[in-house]
């Protein structure tokens, strides 16, 4: 259904790719729950592209997809939290343009720094995707940082890459 954004987490997933299961996680799969339900003035297809993130060292599992919201404002990368395995979902933040002025529209992806890097601690939170303005015409591959795993209404900027 476009009107939903549906994910489906299995354990077998994230033991496929390696990922350390944590206590408590339930073997058995997780199915039909709801992360986001796009009004229905958002543009077709609504929501695309969802990736989640297991964070280490907690239970907690990010998402985030890109949003066909209407402009304006400029879209934005929404980031919704889990704090029980997958079985509910709020937004903990939003990581919008403060570079380019054209939106966060493109393959977002979430990654948790596993050791302190360029000043940054181990547990940062780095969010990439495409910055492109809605008529398309250029992109420029964004990458923001945030200390708080997330939870904040406007990541910091990190670094842009050309």
């Amino acid at each position: 259904m476009l009107a939903s954004f549906i994910i489906t987490l299995s354990a077998a997933a994230i033991i496929a790719f390696g990922f350390p299961v944590p206590d408590g996680f339930n073997e058995a799969p997780i199915v039909d729950v709801t992360i986001f339900t796009p009004p229905s003035d958002y543009n077709i297809p609504r929501t695309l592209y969802a990736r989640t993130l297991l964070l280490k060292e907690s239970n907690k599992i990010l998402a985030t997809w890109e949003n066909y919201s209407p402009q304006p404002p400029l879209v934005y990368y929404p980031i919704f939290e889990s704090d029980d395995l997958g079985q509910t979902w709020h937004e903990i933040g939003q990581v919008h343009d403060q570079v380019n002025g054209w939106g966060m529209r493109y393959q977002p992806f979430l990654y948790e720094l596993p050791e302190s890097i360029g000043g940054f601690p181990a547990g940062a939170l780095l969010c990439a995707g495409n910055s492109i303005p809605a008529n398309l015409s250029n992109t420029q591959i964004d990458l923001y940082a945030s200390l708080d795993k997330g939870c904040v209404e406007a990541c910091a900027c990190l670094l842009l890459l050309d």
